[in-house]
């Protein structure tokens, strides 16, 4: 059996060699294909392989609160909540409440924001203790007084202690407050991300917060003998118990518990189905291509192949040397786009890596034993699928009908005629599909980009501070230090204006809820989930710089103090949206419920509307109401600074720290960018997505393009006979030339009928998945318009070359030949 395959290796081997020209055109398709399948595909691999860093993952979870009337589905818990869990289950060893914090860190040279994570005891243990030195944190550190201990990453570790053992000990100042180190982390482990280098211990203690702020996360490690669907059931049932027993806050909230791999896999879903469709379509695809010059070599075959039946070989033993044929075809392409793979996997690797939101997956993309075995798999898949037909084709020949066809038509006759024609439709339909769906991700983000954000990102430096409670415990001493900062940054020569505000626009996290404003007059009802508005701090200065116009009444100014009548600017989405055909100047609203222990705010002046949240198809809040408070009045001591510019924004960076550390040298400044940076930065993995698919889509136009063209030439050769006759009776070559163009035209509208039904049930399934595509429209009739448009385009550019080629037939030479 293996000699015997040896010997269909080898013959298949020197049957390709013997045809070049054959095997570069067919080669040329599957390397297109795998080497577009392989770069994408370690993307996928990347994404479904994403290390948990737990010793045991499938008893890894998070343990979420849910409210199915309010759509909430992975909402955070209570402190209160959380103390009852813990007395009440039984279904983990660990169970962990966590909350992320940053901090300023001072002391270690120059100030820097860090990331952490506040954590209670049994944080590690429920990862499986991933500590290098030291130890992890103590049950009785979990309470005020003795929380002042931190562990460290381990790259924290390196960059300020030098990987020195002697860490252990040592303390670090953190937003103003010496903490103990007492343990470095291992060098695999990170949660939530790499960028959290420390954790610190959360203080437990009951009423600390009110049961009704779910602003913590909770982490678990389960039995070893239960599943996450067991530890589901009881939590449940203990959600039930606390709603019964604290209606007011707990009404319709229960809890559901997770693992870490399924809540990944959950979140990527769609983008995996996305990838790894359009690398199939790219595949087979290029495998009818394929399939369709086999069949029009099935020609020159004929009679080989039925001398070799006459001689007594049998149909299988035939079917099996031309399979194996196209799967040494497929394996030398698979072999060859193992090649381009890497070079686009490079090339991919390179733009993702500084970006810091989906760069994390680079380092675990690589030509692994994952994207090698699926690359093996799918070249012999794809041998096996576009040699099993033209096999079974070819196989059919006899001798006696070969010899009294004397040659002329091959391939099968009319039936592989048939059986091309329907390859090329298909190949239309599969490419239709893609190029549908790229085009309706193109068109919502288009819809999405074209709404002007509300202000002009050109100009204008960033950065981030946050003013630790420690130094700044008094609201009129933050008041002071972001006066007199924005005052020394004003004075630096080449800048305009500068102002600060609690988020930049366009940074939000998309569909994030708004704070909850009850307006006055308006009648609030219990089931009601009320007004809501993005809260944003701002100084007086931050209309100007950011230049949103202010339409009606005024914005802020020195007036609006501590000392004065609280006020409130609001956009003009809020204005139409709750105050519609009134005037909402001298309007009130709070913040929070009516029974909310808050002030009552005056509207003074009604803003243009920005864009707070940052693109996204998913849930598009392109136009959401917005509420601005004076900082004066409102003070916070986390911001973002945005500095107006008359020259090169990043040329005065240096400048910009230099006056915040004139005011207080303990204070990093952080993430200084170009806000035009900072849009870009929120936008790139919608821009990664577009591009993947744009270039899968470029892909199969070609190959459609070139399938088309395989068709055509060799239907050219096939009729030259009925050509030359045409040709001799005086038809002109337009006439010959639009016979040939309107074959390829029809193959063309078939196969756009038949991928527009496809296209459009993928298109409307992605719709019911993101909210942007139903709101461009996007699987309106114009998208698939274009595309076939588009698709048309290529399809008679295809036929024109052989058309020509027809129409310039010489009768004589045709008709002698035959």
């Amino acid at each position: 059996m293996f000699m015997d395959l040896w010997r269909d290796v080898n013959y298949g081997v020197r049957t390709l060699a013997k045809n070049p020209g054959f095997t570069a055109v067919a080669l040329l398709a599957i390397v297109l294909a795998i080497g577009a399948n392989t770069t994408v595909y370690s993307v996928v691999d990347a994404l479904i392989h994403f290390p948990i860093p737990s010793d045991d993952p499938l008893h890894t979870a998070l343990v979420f609160m849910e409210n199915p009337p309010r759509g909430i589905t992975e909402g955070g818990v209570s402190m209160d909540d959380f103390l009852d869990w813990r007395d009440s289950a039984t279904s983990f060893e660990e169970l962990v409440l966590t909350t992320q914090q940053s901090y300023n860190l001072v002391g270690t040279g120059e100030p820097t924001r860090v990331q952490a994570l506040r954590v209670t005891a049994g944080f590690f243990a429920t990862f499986g203790n991933p500590i290098r030195l030291g130890r992890p944190f103590r049950p009785e550190e979990d309470a005020s007084g003795q929380d002042d201990v931190v562990v460290v990453s381990h790259s924290l570790w390196q960059q300020k202690f030098g990987g020195g053992r002697d860490v252990l000990g040592k303390t670090l100042s953190l937003d103003g407050r010496d903490f103990t180190v007492i343990g470095v982390a291992s060098e695999d482990f990170f949660f939530p991300s790499r960028n959290t280098v420390l954790w610190t211990p959360l203080v437990l203690e009951s009423g600390r917060t009110a049961r009704d702020a779910r602003n913590f996360f909770v982490l678990a490690r389960l039995r070893r003998e239960l599943s996450a669907d067991e530890a589901s059931t009881e939590m449940a049932e203990i959600a039930r118990r606390l709603e019964a027993e604290f209606p007011d806050t707990n009404e319709g909230w229960t809890a559901r518990v997770e693992t870490l791999s399924d809540n990944l896999r959950s979140g990527t879903s769609l983008a995996l189905t996305l990838l790894y469709g359009s690398i199939t379509f790219v595949l087979l695809i290029a495998c009818a291509n394929v399939a369709n010059l086999l069949i029009a070599r099935a020609t020159t075959r004929e009679k080989e192949v039925a001398l070799r039946r006459a001689l007594g070989a049998g149909r299988i033993r035939l079917v099996r040397q031309l399979l194996t044929e196209s799967v040494v075809l497929a394996g030398t392409g698979g072999f060859l786009g193992l090649g381009l793979g890497y070079v686009g996997m490079t090339l991919l690797r390179r733009s993702l890596a500084p970006d810091p939101n989906i760069g994390f997956i680079t380092e675990f993309m690589g030509m692994n034993q994952n994207v090698l075995a699926h690359t093996g798999v799918v070249s012999i898949l794809a041998g096996l699928i576009f040699g099993l037909v033209p096999a079974i084709q070819t196989s059919k020949s006899d001798l006696n009908t070969v010899l009294k066809q004397g040659g002329r038509t091959g391939g099968g006759g009319t039936r592989g005629n048939r059986v091309r024609n329907v390859l090329v439709v298909a190949e239309v339909a599969l490419a239709l599909t893609l190029l549908g769906t790229s085009g309706a991700l193109i068109r919502a983000f288009m819809h999405l980009y074209k709404v002007h954000p509300g202000f002009d990102a050109e100009n204008l430096l960033t950065f981030r501070l946050t003013l630790p409670e420690r130094d700044y415990a008094d609201p009129e001493e933050i008041v002071a230090f972001y006066r007199e900062a924005l005052d020394r940054i004003e004075a630096i020569p080449g800048v305009r204006s500068a102002a600060s505000m609690t988020s930049l626009p366009l940074t939000l996290f998309p569909g994030a809820p708004g704070s909850r404003i009850t307006i006055e007059g308006q009648v609030e009802e219990e089931d009601a989930e009320g007004a809501t508005a993005v809260e944003l701090v701002v100084s007086p200065s931050y209309f100007e710089t950011m230049t949103i116009p202010i339409v009606q009444g005024r914005g802020f100014d020195e007036r609006d103090d501590v000392d004065t009548l609280p006020v409130a600017v609001v956009s003009r989405e809020a204005a139409s949206r709750y105050w519609s055909g009134t005037d909402p100047i001298g309007a009130r609203f709070k913040m929070g419920r009516a029974d909310a222990d808050t002030e009552w705010l005056t509207i003074v002046g009604v803003s243009g509307d920005v864009q707070s949240y940052s693109h996204s198809v998913r849930r598009p809040n392109l136009r959401p109401p917005n509420v601005f408070l004076p900082l004066s009045q409102s003070p916070r001591r986390a911001n973002a600074i945005a500095i107006r510019t008359a020259v090169e924004p990043s040329s005065l960076s240096s400048r910009a720290r230099e006056a915040i550390w004139s005011v207080d040298p303990r204070q990093p400044v952080d993430d200084v960018n170009t806000m035009g940076a900072v849009v870009a930065r929120t936008d790139t993995q919608n821009l990664f997505f577009l591009r993947v698919l744009s270039t899968l889509s470029a892909i199969a136009l070609l190959l459609a393009g070139v399938g088309i063209y395989a068709v055509i030439a060799y239907a050219v050769s096939q009729r030259s006979h009925e050509i030359g006759i045409r040709v001799a009776l005086g038809a002109r070559p337009s006439s010959i030339l639009a016979l040939v163009v309107s074959q390829g035209a029809l193959f063309t509208l078939v196969g756009l009928v038949i991928g527009i039904a496809g296209a459009v049930a993928f298109v409307r399934f992605m719709g019911s998945q993101l909210e942007g595509i139903a709101l461009a429209n996007a699987s309106g009739p114009l998208t698939f318009v274009v595309v076939s448009l588009v698709l048309l385009v290529v399809a008679q550019l295809a036929s024109i070359l052989p058309a020509r080629r027809a129409a310039s037939l010489d009768p004589l030479v045709t008709l002698r030949g035959e």
